[in-house]
């Protein structure tokens, strides 16, 4: 079995029925997995040629893609259930607040931001997302699930 799908069964009763958006979604591996769950899934990325490159004729129903840049997301405020970053921290550390900020935006009020992180170079960046998602007294609304393969945030937005 493959990480990733370890990490969706896993997920599976937080994502279930929910709509959830996807930054930085890469080859959409995390998509394409999760939308085995979700109700709707939106991967966003600033650009889709790694996905393009796959070249997937059978895309779920509920999955859709669009180029955007996850710091300055097109989309309305209270969006989504779930606003989800799958191994990308590394290629947003240059904008990390500014794409948390956004990534709060966009999150219904009760509804999660999810960093998964299964890569090291990641890992060195969970610390300074653990440290500004409970800026604001928060801590209680923040989960950190270490795993031998992965590391979870989950936040709560209130």
């Amino acid at each position: 079995m493959k990480i990733i799908e370890r990490i969706s069964g896993e997920l599976k009763n937080i994502v279930e029925d929910k709509s959830i958006l996807e930054i930085a979604c890469g080859d959409s591996d995390f998509s394409l997995e999760i939308s085995k769950y979700a109700s709707s899934v939106l991967a966003t990325d600033i650009s889709l040629k790694r996905f393009l490159k796959r070249g997937l004729k059978d895309i779920p129903s509920n999955l859709t893609f669009e180029e955007m840049n996850a710091a300055d997301l097109n989309l309305p405020d209270d969006r989504f259930d779930i606003v989800a970053c799958y191994n990308a921290l590394a290629h947003l550390e240059e904008d990390l607040d500014d794409v948390l900020q956004e990534m709060v935006r966009v999150v219904r009020k009760g509804g999660y931001i999810l960093f998964v992180v299964t890569w090291k170079m990641e890992k060195r960046l969970i610390q300074r997302v653990a440290e500004s998602l409970t800026a604001k007294g928060e801590e209680e609304y923040l989960k950190i699930v270490k795993k031998d393969y992965a590391i979870h945030i989950f936040h709560q937005v209130r």
